[in-house]
C-alpha cells in the first residue's frame, strides 16, 4: 500500500509546469503575447514593460498544470498590464500606431487602442481572450454591468472605427 502512494504522489507531481515548460511557452508565443500587451497599455514602452514583468512573474513559484501554462502566461500579462494602466501613479502616455506596414490589421489594432483604456480591457480580455464577464469584473475590480455596459461601448465604438472588409 505504501509503494501506491509514493508512486501517486510521485505522478502527480509530473503534471505540473517546469521552468522549461514555461520558456517553451514564452518562446511559442512570444509575437501575440506582445501583442496582447501593446492592446492592453496602448504603447510600445508599456508593453515591452509589461511583458518583461510577466516573465519574471512566471518563474515564481506556483503550481500550475503543464497544459495551462500558456494560459497562465496569458492571465499573468493581463494582471501585469492592469497594474500598469490602472496605477494611479501612472503618467499616462499617448497611444502609440501598431506598425505602418501592417495594413488593415494595423488600423485595427489602432482603433482598438483608441477606446478608452476600461472599455479596451474589457473589449480585448472578454471579446479576444474569451473571459467571462464574471471573470472580467474580478480582474478590474468592476460589476458584471459595468463590464457587459464598456464593452457594449468597445463594440459600438470599434464598429464605426474599423474599415469594413
Amino acid at each position: 500500500m505504501r509503494r501506491d502512494r509514493q508512486k501517486c504522489a510521485k505522478d502527480f507531481r509530473s503534471d505540473y509546469a517546469t521552468h522549461t515548460d514555461f520558456c517553451e511557452a514564452l518562446t511559442q508565443d512570444t509575437n501575440s503575447l506582445y501583442l496582447l500587451a501593446f492592446l492592453l497599455t496602448t504603447n510600445h514602452e508599456d508593453a515591452e514593460h509589461c511583458f518583461a514583468a510577466t516573465v519574471e512573474e512566471v518563474f515564481k513559484p506556483a503550481t500550475v498544470f503543464r497544459e495551462w501554462a500558456s494560459r497562465w502566461i496569458r492571465r499573468t500579462l493581463i494582471i501585469q498590464a492592469i497594474m500598469i494602466v490602472f496605477d494611479p501613479n501612472r503618467h499616462k502616455q499617448n497611444a502609440d500606431s501598431w506598425y505602418s506596414d501592417e495594413g488593415e490589421s494595423g488600423l485595427t489594432i489602432d482603433a482598438t487602442n483608441s477606446l478608452a483604456d476600461l472599455d479596451r480591457f474589457v473589449f480585448v480580455m472578454s471579446v479576444l481572450e474569451r473571459y467571462s464577464v464574471h471573470e472580467c469584473s474580478l480582474f478590474l475590480g468592476c460589476s458584471s454591468g459595468a463590464v457587459i455596459q464598456s464593452r457594449e461601448r468597445a463594440l459600438s465604438s470599434l464598429a464605426s472605427l474599423t474599415p469594413a472588409t
